[in-house]
């Protein structure tokens, strides 16, 4: 499967300066709300990308088409603070067959002889892997408007 993205954010020197100092963390505290908005905002150019990938696949009943979508989750933690992520996929229950139109079957077989088997079509993995770029470039944007606009703020 695919995995996360990976950001890196380049600050002005002395914006790098005022976030090092001890004293100024609760002023940089970003919101839950900031956080996800900016990670659901990222990840619009995936979910783009899922759905003209759903729309090529043959139509049967249409729930696989009509599945793809954001969710967002946030965790609390000690050490980090808060770690916010939106996931773009299949509603959970939408389309029980996405995991088959993903990664395929193996070759089936019942008494009567060969049945086939399904081809991996990968919609999801197509449209992580063309927009892999594009969502990092726009998360660290993001990020960095939010930090810029605290460090505004401060002074």
């Amino acid at each position: 499967m695919s995995d996360g993205l990976n950001v890196q954010i380049d600050a002005a020197h002395n914006a790098a300066n005022v976030i090092s100092g001890v004293a100024l963390q609760d002023a940089f505290r970003l919101e839950v709300k900031e956080l996800v908005d900016a990670c659901v905002r990222a990840a619009s150019p995936g979910l783009m990308a899922l759905r003209s990938n759903v729309m090529g696949i043959r139509r049967v009943s249409g729930r696989l088409s009509s599945s793809p979508a954001i969710a967002t989750r946030y965790y609390r933690r000690k050490r980090t603070g808060i770690v916010a992520m939106a996931l773009v996929g299949y509603r959970k229950g939408a389309a029980p067959h996405s995991h088959l139109v993903e990664l395929g079957t193996g070759v089936r077989s019942s008494r009567k002889g060969n049945r086939g088997q399904a081809a991996a079509q990968q919609p999801l993995k197509r449209a992580f892997d063309s927009t892999r770029s594009t969502m990092e470039s726009k998360l660290s944007a993001e990020l960095q408007r939010l930090i810029a606009s605290k460090a505004s703020s401060i002074r």
